[in-house]
């Protein structure tokens, strides 16, 4: 009986060893806070923040993160919230090149590291001119409690886009045929219906091209007749293939000429 019991508290301590072992080596995602997606005007300011929501001690992290300086300039950042309200001495940094940050901050008294959930750091910004810059990170990096400190396995932190777009022009709705094209909903998510009236039996073409000035989508190619005609776009190429949220450009060909209207995806 007795070596039936200890048996059993071997294959107990075994167990418990390997739920260690496997939540240690779970992956810990953070995430940009107040999403992955943000929008705002030319010359507004924003503010993105690196949250953790996994219950696990560290006492460092470090951030490396790329954007476009022809869409935003960075106004600065710092350790957030977890680390500034913690009470204990942190040793921080924000570095800066064109086009890139590195963060970093560190829990500097012996024995004594942070607990998720909290924001990690932050970084502020400024719109520039209409278009969409990734934020992509290149490196996240985070140590542990224990002495001396070894770097957590698979911390992952997924890319955020700013998009800067003039809210007035995106709803500004352009002369077309006699008629106006319109994008509703705007901003819209998944699908934004494109709609225009024509005076007369036209051919028209209704395309749609990204930023970058890539046409990624036919939506109408032959002879429209007198009146309104609406279609249906969902956020597609002509492959099938999603496209990632942004500002997108519509243009509609007639015999009368040319009409754009800029509409956002947002994803």
């Amino acid at each position: 009986m007795n070596r039936n019991f200890n048996i059993k508290l071997v294959l107990l301590a075994a167990t418990i060893a390997m739920m260690v072992a496997g939540s240690a080596l779970a992956e810990v995602n953070l995430r940009w806070s107040p999403g992955d997606t943000i929008t705002l005007a030319p010359g507004d300011t924003s503010r993105l923040s690196i949250h953790i929501d996994d219950v696990i001690n560290f006492r460092t992290i470090e951030v490396t993160v790329q954007y476009d300086t022809t869409v935003i300039t960075s106004l600065g950042g710092d350790s957030g919230a977890l680390y500034a309200n913690s009470g204990y001495f942190v040793f921080d940094g924000f570095e800066e090149e064109p086009g890139s940050w590195h963060a970093y901050a560190v829990i500097m008294g012996a024995g004594e590291y942070l607990t998720g959930p909290g924001e990690l750091l932050y970084w502020d910004f400024k719109g520039l001119a209409e278009g969409q810059s990734p934020i992509t990170s290149v490196q996240v990096v985070l140590y542990d409690e224990v002495s001396p400190p070894v770097q957590i396995p698979d911390v992952m932190l997924d890319n955020a886009t700013v998009i800067v777009h003039d809210p007035l022009s995106a709803t500004m709705d352009t002369p077309a045929a006699n008629g106006f094209l319109q994008v509703a909903p705007n901003p819209f998510n998944p699908r934004a219906r494109i709609s225009f009236d024509l005076a007369r039996d036209s051919f028209a073409r209704l395309s749609v091209f990204d930023m970058r000035g890539r046409q990624v989508a036919v939506l109408y190619d032959g002879l429209a007749t007198t009146g309104a005609l609406a279609v249906d776009w969902n956020g597609t190429d002509d492959a099938g293939r999603t496209q990632p949220g942004g500002v997108y450009l519509f243009q509609l060909e007639t015999n009368a000429g040319i009409a754009r209207a800029k509409g956002i995806l947002v994803k």
